[in-house]
């Protein structure tokens, strides 16, 4: 049997409206993701793109390849800060500019959804409905 999204969501005893859907293009998964920095560049964003998951408890983040993508993480997001210096390792990749101007989400990586972290792999289409592009 496959489970869709929601059905997983569920499984795990969230509201689906509670869970916002965070797909990183495949630029942002080869530069961060694949080198282990999902963490960090899921928490870092622009203030312009806030409004998309600020008011969701609960991110779900899929890694892009491509038309295809594979769920790397399920967070619990407990508030935000702006970025300074030293909250990321030395060896993140990010423009010094980006210091006090982005915000940088406080993030509680969750282990409801770890069987199905980076296993599947799922087709998107271009449409994806809740699914927030290129961050």
């Amino acid at each position: 049997m496959r489970l869709g999204t929601i059905d997983l969501i569920r499984k795990i005893g969230l509201e689906p409206n509670d869970v916002v859907l965070i797909r990183h293009s495949t630029e942002i998964t080869e530069k961060y993701v694949n080198r282990g920095f999902v963490d960090q560049c899921t928490a870092i964003m622009n203030p312009k793109d806030r409004k998309y998951c600020q008011n969701h408890r609960y991110w779900m983040v899929f890694a892009g390849e491509g038309s295809i993508t594979r769920l790397v993480a399920l967070y619990r997001m407990d508030g935000r800060t702006t970025l300074e210096k030293g909250m990321l390792p030395d060896d993140y990749p990010i423009d010094e500019s980006e210091y006090g101007k982005s915000d940088f989400f406080i993030l509680e990586r969750l282990d409801l959804l770890t069987e199905y972290e980076n296993r599947d792999r799922v087709c998107c289409s271009d449409g994806g409905v809740g699914i927030v592009r290129g961050f």
